[in-house]
């Protein structure tokens, strides 16, 4: 099955909470998507990873981080 959701609140273990735009469940496979505009910046990549990080510490072990670039062209990032 799928499921989808955009901008949900996901409160951590140590308390904090993170917010990614998307976060899709895809055949148990966990998929975080983060859209900016402008330019490829460093700290969007820290930002994708620190996600990444916290969701796995929930006990998802396989997440896939992916930045969505929304300019002229679309351009997707998957972050590793």
């Amino acid at each position: 099955g799928v499921w989808c959701r955009n901008e949900t609140e996901i409160l951590l273990k140590q308390g904090e909470i993170i917010r990614p735009d998307r976060v899709v469940i895809i055949n148990n496979q966990l998929i975080i998507l983060d859209y900016k505009t402008g330019e490829r910046q460093p700290e969007h990549e820290t930002q994708m990873i620190d996600y990444q990080k916290a969701i796995q510490t929930l006990g998802f072990g396989h997440t896939k981080a992916l930045l969505v670039y929304i300019r002229d062209i679309v351009e997707v990032i998957e972050v590793t």
